[in-house]
């Protein structure tokens, strides 16, 4: 997945009635080709809609306006995969319980807005 192919995605979902009025994308390189396709339209981020990545690549903190992302610690979370393993490396007749870490954090920046309602399209909008 690369720029363009955000920027493509971006396109499309502009076309549609109404217009959104946020997209978290699956990647930060995707939400920055669907920030430039934004603001391509003359859209306003965050005023107009806000878009939001995922990873929190450095090139996040260098995108015009800087790109909200969601920020995954791989430091904690292969600590705590390394435990689990450890754990069942000296108990392997135990049966450990599922367990749900959150091992990731919101990283609001420029391109997160207030939350707004969504908008109509076209010549009929308010």
């Amino acid at each position: 997945m690369d720029l363009e192919e955000g920027a493509e995605a971006m396109r499309a979902l502009l076309s549609r009635v109404p217009l959104p009025t946020a997209v978290f994308v699956r990647n930060d390189a995707l939400a920055i080709g669907a920030l430039h396709a934004a603001k391509r339209a003359g859209l306003r981020v965050p005023d107009d809609i806000s878009i939001g990545g995922h990873d929190d690549l450095p090139v996040a903190r260098f995108a015009d306006p800087l790109l909200t992302t969601v920020r995954l610690d791989y430091f904690e979370m292969g600590r705590i995969s390394a435990q689990m393993i450890f754990n069942l490396l000296d108990q392997p007749n135990v049966v450990l319980p599922p367990k749900t870490v959150d091992c990731t954090s919101l990283v609001v920046r420029e391109t997160a807005g207030p939350l707004r309602t969504g908008r109509h399209g076209g010549s009929d909008a308010h």
